[in-house]
């Protein structure tokens, strides 16, 4: 059976980390003002650590993201996790029944209460 090989792109995470990097360090330095301008070196050392951190987790988030679904056919010879065909039963139906339900007994008669005569009217006062 073929295997998928799945495609990882720790290049494309490495733009993405520096353009993350780039906009982290803009925002930290000169919208929020978290970094201090102590000297030029002192930002520089700042900026390239932040754009740094973030190509490092951007190339580290492509190897361990979960892949996307492939494009295209599946190559030959791989089989999906197709349902399975329902099983079905080839014996013919039974035969069918008579159209009249067979009588019921009637040795017993029914009881007093089930009577077609009418009850005895309550005694009034």
């Amino acid at each position: 059976m073929a295997e998928i090989q799945t495609k990882r792109y720790p290049i494309r995470g490495a733009l993405w980390g520096l353009l993350l990097g780039l906009s982290i360090a803009y925002f930290a330095f000169f919208e929020f003002a978290w970094f201090g301008f102590d000297s030029v070196s002192g930002v520089i050392t700042k900026i390239v650590m932040v754009v740094g951190i973030t190509m490092l987790v951007g190339i580290l988030w492509a190897f361990v993201a979960p892949a996307r679904k492939p494009k295209g056919a599946p190559p030959a010879g791989y089989v999906a996790d197709a349902p399975q065909a329902a099983v079905v039963d080839e014996t013919p139906p039974p035969a069918p029944l008579d159209e009249t339900p067979p009588a019921a007994p009637t040795d017993e008669e029914p009881p007093a209460e089930f009577s077609d005569e009418e009850p005895p009217a309550a005694p009034t006062q």
